[in-house]
């Protein structure tokens, strides 16, 4: 097969409902081998991307592949959650590429299902989660798309599936102390954001240096910053439990 070939999607067609039957029976026996333990299903990566919708983003059919997948998802598992594929670049694209915000738009127009809704709040070049930069991405589009959901209606709750910085070009001081800022923001600034994973455990040279630990899995100052906020939540979650 031709080097990412598992990024095409065939357009709206007789080939795409051929391709969503063959994807749809494969992921009800992966959610019916593992509902147990997943819970959460995000259905595609960046669909607003080429870089992960090629040849080229189109809502419409993003559409019709979550709308079939989620359906899959919640025959097998009426309990699981379900949410909008991560999307990128959310305030900023370069055509082909669609922003997350008019992706998400033309998706609302449509009214789907949207139980939840996954986002990348990268900030463009690196920069603080506290600092808003106009005309680029920030970690606070966040709440851009909170006041996009409820100004259309919608109830969806959010999900930060990807974030981060790169030590590569802040510097792993920054990078902890970017961390500690971001982690706050999500505790105490957005209350909507029901789930938080960070990008990446460990660095993934040439390409990815996110990593709470680096290429040789030893830890960052990134990676106390991060398990310091786990506990606290973790205890914080089994003493209202114990309350109960």
């Amino acid at each position: 097969s031709r080097a990412g070939s598992n990024l095409y999607v065939p357009p709206q067609g007789p080939k795409l409902d051929v391709w969503l039957k063959h994807y749809s029976a494969f992921l009800a026996a992966a959610v019916q081998r593992y509902h147990r333990a997943v819970r959460r299903w995000e259905i595609w990566n960046e669909p607003n991307l080429t870089e992960s919708w090629r040849p080229r983003p189109d809502p419409a059919a993003y559409l019709q592949v979550y709308e079939t997948l989620r359906a899959t998802i919640l025959h097998v598992d009426p309990k699981a959650q379900v949410a909008v594929g991560g999307l990128g670049d959310l305030a900023v694209a370069t055509a082909p590429d669609i922003s997350g915000f008019a992706f998400l738009q033309r998706l609302i127009l449509t009214h789907p299902q949207l139980g939840n809704v996954a986002i990348h709040p990268y900030a463009t070049d690196d920069h603080p989660p506290d600092v808003h930069v106009t005309g680029e991405d920030n970690f606070d589009d966040i709440e851009h798309v909170h006041r996009q959901l409820i100004a259309a209606g919608e109830r969806a709750s959010i999900w930060v599936t990807e974030w981060g910085w790169s030590s590569a070009t802040v510097g792993e001081q920054l990078q902890a102390r970017y961390l500690a800022t971001s982690l706050s923001m999500l505790e105490h600034r957005y209350p909507f954001v029901s789930l938080a994973t960070y990008f990446v455990d460990h660095d993934l040279p040439p390409q990815f240096f996110q990593g709470l630990l680096d290429q040789q899995l030893k830890p960052k100052p990134a990676a106390p910053v991060f398990r310091a906020q786990a506990e606290r939540l973790a205890a914080r979650c089994r003493s209202v439990a114990n309350e109960r």
